[in-house]
């Protein structure tokens, strides 16, 4: 896949990562035809080859996630088609930085964790993520270090990026619900956020945000 250029702008580079939906590049987005010099990174996350239908409606539901969701603090998506060989992609935000996980690592004091302040304001800004998802619909699912960014913004600054809505329950969805009569996972390994109601979202959020923080 390395070097195909998708819609004539976006040339991918090298694979980011693979997962069960598909694997992700980093590509350069020639935005200005008339300027080819003019590039900005992005991300492009591509079908995996012989997806049944389950894979490719949570695909799908995942770039209308992404869509219906306009925040600062969770990945956008910018564009999206569909290859030669019939599978699908869509662009995002290309985000550098670490995942929580490893930024917790990495920032933390000795012996102490991450500063209590630097902690605060990374649980606000996913709480104001979630926030935004939930405003439109959608519930992540798959609440983790591992799909929190911590996107550079500045020398010694990082900003939370929510990303990887790939089993996320999108309400009122223009596609078919993906998940009726199929669980993604093993039952045992679900994450309780799965079972519970609208009415506890909010809760959800802050709890798993808390407990996933915890410095």
């Amino acid at each position: 896949m390395e070097n195909t250029i998708l819609n004539g702008r976006y040339r991918l580079e090298r694979l980011l990562g693979a997962g069960g939906l598909g694997e992700v590049y980093l590509a350069q987005d020639q935005f200005d035809r008339s300027n080819p010099s003019l590039v900005r990174p992005v991300a492009v996350k591509v079908l995996r080859a012989g997806a049944d239908e389950y894979m490719q409606r949570k695909f799908h539901q995942e770039k209308e996630a992404l869509s219906r969701i306009r925040h600062p603090y969770v990945v956008g998506v910018l564009d999206a088609g569909v290859l030669a060989d019939g599978r699908s992609w869509f662009a995002m935000e290309y985000v550098e930085g670490v995942s929580l996980r490893d930024g917790m690592a990495q920032y933390g004091q000795a012996g102490r964790g991450v500063a209590f302040g630097v902690a605060g304001r990374w649980v606000r800004q996913l709480g104001q993520a979630l926030a935004a998802a939930h405003a439109v619909g959608v519930t992540h699912r798959d609440l983790k270090p591992d799909n929190v960014m911590l996107a550079r913004v500045a020398a010694s600054e990082h900003q939370i990026k929510l990303i990887d809505f790939g089993i996320a329950k999108v309400e009122r969805s223009v596609l078919a619900d993906a998940t009726v009569g199929s669980w993604p996972g093993r039952c045992r390994t679900l994450r309780r956020s799965r079972f519970w109601g609208r009415r506890r979202r909010r809760a959800m959020s802050i709890r798993l945000g808390l407990s996933r923080m915890s410095c």
